[in-house]
This record gives C-alpha cells, structure tokens and sequence, in this order.
C-alpha cells in the first residue's frame, strides 16, 4: 500500500450484477465442471504446433498486439458476488447444460428467453473479462432484474468437430469512463461448447454504422445459406440447429472474427474503413484512441 492511501479503508468492489458489496468470488465465465464432460478436442493441445491460447489483435490492421496461453474453461472475472455465483447464475447454467452437451438434440432445448439470459449473461462476463469499460454498467443489473436486453441479438449453430475457443470482437470507441460501453458501433462475443456454437452481438444504437454492421452479420449470414439461427425472446420455442450446416474450423474462425480486420474476416475491408472512420472522428473530437493497448483490468 503506498503511504499516500495508507490509513485509508480500501473501497471493496461490488457485484457487477446485484450491486451488493457482499465480497467478490471467481466466477467462472463457462462452467469449469462441463470440461470433463464435453468433448472439446482438449487432448490436441498436445500435439506439436496446436496450442490455446488469447490474443489480442490490433483494431487498425489485424496485426497481433499480444497473447498468452490459456484456454476457454480458464476463464475467470473476479466481480460476481457468491449469492449471484451461486444461485440465479448457476441455474442458469444448469438449465441450458442439457445443449451445451447436445446441441443436436431437439429435446435439449429450453425457454427462449431462458437460454438469451444465459447468453447475454456469458457475453457480458466474457467482455468484462477483456475489457470492464466495454460492458455498459445497466446492461448486468438488467439480467439480474431477469430483463431482456433487445440491443443484445443471440444466434446458435453448430460445429462440425467438437470446439472449444472464446473470442470477442467488434467495430466501435470504448468509453473508457462511467457508465462504459460504446457510443456506437457493435461488439461480438462468441463461443464453442463440444457441438454448439453461440454468437452475441450488442448493437450500440440507431446510428448509421451500428445498423451497417448489423445488415453486414445479416448478409454474411445470407449469403452462407443461414449457418446460425437467431434467438429471440418473441419466439414460442428455442429455434433447432439439428438440420443447419455444420461449420469446419475455419468457417467458425470467419464467424468469429466477422467485425476484425484479420485477412480471415469476409468484410475485413469493411472493418478496415470503418476503423478508419472511427480513428478520424476520435481525432477530430479530441479523443485518445485507447483499444489496441490492454485495458485496466480488475480481476
């Protein structure tokens, strides 16, 4: 403790979701126990040359700025109170486990609206976990208060060899100050589990390049003739993936890296410009481009 603060009670974090300054657990962002149950092809991160790892890629040409081993039941967000952890999350959890398992399997499907809380719930975490300025502070209460959050959009697919990756993306400044988020733009979180894919995209506004990048998922999702299926809180029933096309590992690397600039992305020429529209208007607003540099992090 430095002697400026020494003597000075430290302020203990809150509880992203609840607000309760009851202390903070690790929360595990995707449930540590479903390791030993999926089959995620874990036993190749042994051969020569396949390795998990994260990493961080420049938002202005796809270059990477850093990584680190890790894998995707590694990931873990020190800002979620046990009641929280322990309770509506980890039901959550265990109601949508039955197609993280088997995603085939129209009978393993749940509540539409239960299944975009768990999502919306593990793409709030996940991006916290990269960034805590890139989730917006109303967006946690929101699925604590169980309310569904329509700038959040939720689509399921499947794989056609068990996955197990973590990535997020998107186009779009960070406010990095209270209460966060973007002011425009999109952010993709997305994950495999075994068999399933999930893809999370938080549309920042009504604005012209937030509704661009929206038409852009729409038509890349078109033109592949519907490799995920949307998830909608209107919808009477969870939509079934067990007839969509499942996608090889570079087809899920090009779902998953959509709103990059990395030479795998179909709009990554898009991407490019639109970076490069986002860096002019910050210049001009006098504003510090911050999203290439690894962000305060409370873990």
């Amino acid at each position: 403790m430095s002697k400026k603060n020494k003597g000075k009670p430290q302020q203990r974090p809150i509880c992203m979701f609840c607000g309760s300054d009851s202390p903070v657990t690790r929360e595990h962002v995707f449930r540590s126990s479903w390791k030993k149950t999926l089959e995620t092809g874990e036993y190749m991160t042994g051969l020569p040359g396949v390795e998990r790892k994260f990493q961080r890629f420049s938002q202005a040409d796809g270059t990477m700025v850093y990584d680190r081993s890790e894998d995707l039941f590694s990931v873990v967000v020190k800002r979620v109170c046990e009641k929280c952890n322990n309770e509506w999350m980890n039901d959550l959890d265990s109601i949508v486990e039955p197609w993280v398992f088997e995603p085939d399997n129209d009978d393993n499907r749940c509540d539409p609206r239960v299944f975009r809380r768990w999502a919306i719930k593990v793409a709030l975490l996940r991006a916290y976990y990269d960034n805590r300025f890139l989730v917006h502070s109303d967006d946690p209460p929101r699925i604590y208060a169980d309310q569904d959050i329509p700038e959040w959009r939720v689509f399921i697919g499947r794989s056609l060899l068990p996955e197990h990756r973590h990535a997020l993306c998107g186009v779009g400044p960070v406010v990095y100050a209270a209460p966060g988020g973007q002011p425009f733009g999109i952010t993709q979180v997305s994950w495999t589990l075994g068999h399933g894919v999930v893809t999370a995209l938080r549309i920042w506004g009504t604005d012209e390049v937030s509704t661009n990048c929206f038409k852009n998922f729409r038509q890349y999702n078109r033109v592949r003739g519907g490799v995920v299926r949307e998830v909608r809180a209107s919808d009477s029933e969870m939509p079934t993936v067990r007839l969509l096309p499942p996608l090889s590992e570079e087809q899920i690397q090009e779902l998953v890296w959509l709103f990059t600039p990395h030479p795998v992305s179909p709009i990554a020429d898009d991407v490019r410009s639109a970076n490069e529209w986002v860096f002019e208007f910050m210049e001009e607003q006098g504003m510090e481009w911050l999203g290439d540099q690894p962000p305060p992090r409370d873990l």
